[in-house]
């Protein structure tokens, strides 16, 4: 098992982080319907330095929108900066077996579709992280680094990899790196009627959960997954899925990183009305329901908003090249 610090006596996150007594076997038998089992093998021309982001994704037929316009904009670079990007969509199972046949259709067609058997619900969240890590250390341990980031966003895939270049250039590889927007001092909810409420088989200490990064996107080296993947078979799974990933970094002893322009968040209305786009955002999360037959619009307006701006606010030099890409 990964090395873990000493519990503080103040901590938010419950003992039984570290103490490891929990064993989830059930991990163990995790298997796909679709695995992209090629999506990470190189072809001789790539660049080596690898990225993987990996979508959470859904297998309602909104979320068929949501997947064709990420391929179709942020989703569609492959090569940027001296770097491969590589993007898959993980989904869980869903009953009707003509949704199931779609996905397959479209796991043949783009193979991008990473699909676990476990139930996909909203409250199965924890699941489907768990399965996004072991996916990448399974099928993309060639990768240097992951994000894992909701189907909702709008990606800059410029920034992402001026961080990669900052992360790659100035520290170890071997560096447990764990960057994002984090929320701290976040409020445990525990009506049970909330979406987001806490579902736990241990009591948590305090009113707030432990510093984490915001689910919405965050970005990890491979050798922070492998400790992750470690922990989750002896911790107790918790949902929120976020504020789990972020009480295993506290036993860990991993420090979370972070950066003010990392992440947006606005509520998307139309062109009008849609307030200003953060254009120095990494990606910008979209905080509102959009119709199925809006989303490429959506995705196409905002993705040529911040991709015109040309790297993170650092010196990388790569990031003084533009990307176009074709819409």
């Amino acid at each position: 098992m990964p090395e873990r610090v000493q519990r503080k006596y103040d901590s938010e996150t419950p003992v039984e982080f570290f103490d490891l007594k929990f064993n989830n076997t059930y991990i163990d038998n995790f298997d796909y319907y679709h695995a992209a089992e090629r999506l990470c093998k190189l072809d001789k021309g790539d660049d080596k330095k690898l990225m993987i982001v990996v979508i959470l994704s859904d297998t309602s037929e909104g979320s068929s929108f949501f997947r064709q316009a990420i391929r179709e904009t942020w989703g569609g670079v492959r090569r940027l900066f001296g770097w491969s990007l590589r993007f898959a969509f993980i989904i869980g199972e869903n009953k009707d077996l003509q949704r199931m046949s779609k996905i397959a259709n479209e796991s043949e067609v783009y193979g991008d579709i990473v699909q676990g058997r476990f139930d996909d619900t909203y409250l199965n969240i924890t699941d489907k992280t768990i399965a996004s890590f072991r996916w990448t250390q399974e099928h993309c341990s060639n990768a240097i680094y992951m994000m894992r980031i909701t189907q909702d966003t709008v990606l800059n895939p410029q920034k992402l990899i001026g961080w990669a270049n900052e992360f790659y250039n100035h520290n170890s590889t071997n560096m447990r790196l764990y960057f994002g927007a984090p929320l701290r001092g976040s409020p445990i909810i525990y009506d049970q009627n909330h979406k987001n409420r806490l579902i736990s088989p241990v009591k948590w200490p305090k009113k707030y959960y432990p510093a984490y990064q915001s689910g919405c996107g965050f970005i990890s080296s491979l050798t922070f997954i492998r400790d992750l993947n470690a922990m989750f078979c002896r911790t107790p799974i918790t949902a929120p899925d976020d504020g789990y990933v972020g009480a295993i970094a506290e036993a860990l002893g991993v420090t979370i990183y972070e950066h003010p322009l990392f992440a947006a968040h606005y509520t998307y209305l139309n062109k009008k009305d849609r307030g200003t786009i953060n254009s120095e955002a990494t990606f910008v999360h979209l905080v509102a329901i959009i119709r199925p037959e809006d989303i490429y619009d959506v995705m196409v307006d905002v993705y040529q908003t911040i991709s015109g701006y040309t790297g993170p606010p650092s010196n990388t030099s790569s990031m003084t090249e533009k990307h176009t890409v074709v819409l």
